[in-house]
């Protein structure tokens, strides 16, 4: 294979038995590797390889992906086996396409976020409180408590923020109404 980013094909395994959960596949040393739930109910933290990607962590921040080919089989999830393993660094990615532009030194990481939020039903005040309550939750600067998605910071490894307007509240539009905002 003389560019597993481009020819990967049949690499792809599907975990059907947690859907929503997000897992990694860690090595065990001896050609197989292991699914391993990430800590909490839903942790949806980005990769360090999608961090690079989108700007937020420099390449040498960034360890080795393995990227499982061939015929796959995920049937033990203690041992999972394939035909090939293909090691990628951040570095074999620059060497195909080239650094990230804008660099990750200046990149964009402080965003500021638009929420629509749609229903059939005309929203209620608890309703829009909750969908307040979450936004502020997911632009905060909390660590992640393991329950629910984790807030943007938590989930860029600290790599970048999200914000929206607080002096105003979320769009909320049914499809009964017109676009308003309470």
């Amino acid at each position: 294979m003389d560019n597993p980013l481009l020819e990967g094909g049949g690499g792809f395994v599907s975990l059907d038995s947690a859907p929503r959960a997000f897992v990694d596949l860690v090595a065990n040393g001896d050609g197989t590797f292991r699914i391993v739930s990430r800590p909490g109910s839903f942790n949806a933290t980005f990769s360090e390889s999608a961090l690079y990607l989108a700007g937020f962590l420099p390449p040498s921040a960034v360890g080795v992906v393995q990227v499982l080919s061939g015929s796959i089989d995920p049937n033990d999830q203690n041992a999972v086996t394939a035909t090939t393993v293909t090691d990628i660094s951040a570095d074999d990615v620059i060497a195909i396409e080239g650094p990230r532009v804008p660099s990750p030194a200046t990149s964009p990481k402080d965003f500021r976020i638009g929420t629509l939020v749609i229903s059939d039903q005309p929203y209620s005040e608890a309703e829009y409180a909750f969908v307040t309550l979450a936004l502020r939750y997911w632009e905060s600067d909390k660590t992640y408590d393991g329950e629910g998605a984790p807030p943007w910071k938590a989930a860029t490894l600290g790599g970048a923020r999200s914000r929206w307007s607080r002096s105003r509240r979320p769009c909320c539009w049914t499809a009964r109404s017109r676009l308003r905002r309470r």
